[in-house]
Formats: C-alpha cells, structure tokens, sequence
C-alpha cells in the first residue's frame, strides 16, 4: 500500500532523511531536523510518499500568495 502524508512529528521528518540525501549529499544527519524546524517556520512543508513501509520519495513545498 502507498500512503502520502505531511512530515510534520520528528519521527515523520526523520523518516524522510534517507530519500533527503539522495539529492542533497552535503546533508548531516544530526543537523537535519534543526534545520527542517527553521523551515516550518518559514511556511515549508514535507509531504511523504511511503511504500511497503519505507519512504521512497519526498516533496517540499511552500504555499504562498503573490500578486504576479
């Protein structure tokens, strides 16, 4: 079964470190989920694709309004 969630609990974010780094190398671990913090702050979001119980993709994404 294939589930799309919001990465929102540490657990969740944490989760999706493995797909991260994939496209991101330079990322650390340890780091990671301070630096996902700041970007929720900012509006950010993480949106999880999970299959056989692994995440297998990531989408971040930002809602804004603009008048262009």
């Amino acid at each position: 079964m294939r589930t799309i969630q919001i990465a929102t609990t540490p657990k969740e974010i944490a989760r999706c470190f493995s797909v991260m780094c994939q496209l991101r190398p330079l990322l650390i671990e340890e780091e990671f989920f301070t630096r996902i913090q700041a970007q929720q702050v900012e509006g950010y979001q993480r949106a999880s694709l999970e299959h056989e119980n692994a995440v297998v993709s990531v989408a971040v994404f930002l809602i804004q309004n603009m008048l262009s």
